[in-house]
């Protein structure tokens, strides 16, 4: 079973050499237009980058070594707020 694209190009060889390149100038130019070409995966953004592209990074206040102590952080917040004295 011979695909689509065997057939075609069978079919050409038949054909008169200005027919050829005439065939092969129009499939050229038709594989070249940009909703033919296969898209390429797009660049892989750190999660860092897209949060400050969307204005995220920066947006709040907050301790600047929070992701390495927000325990003793979020302790001290919440002693401070339950402290009744």
């Amino acid at each position: 079973m011979t695909t689509l694209l065997e057939q075609a190009f069978t079919a050409a060889t038949k054909l008169t050499k200005e027919r050829q390149d005439q065939l092969a100038q129009l499939i050229l130019q038709e594989i070249s237009r940009p909703q033919y070409q296969v898209n390429k995966a797009p660049t892989q953004k750190s999660p860092l980058q897209i949060f400050t592209e969307l204005g995220l990074v920066g947006c709040i206040e907050g301790e600047p070594d929070l992701s390495t102590n927000y325990k003793s952080v979020v302790k001290s917040y919440i002693l401070k707020k339950h402290d009744h004295s």
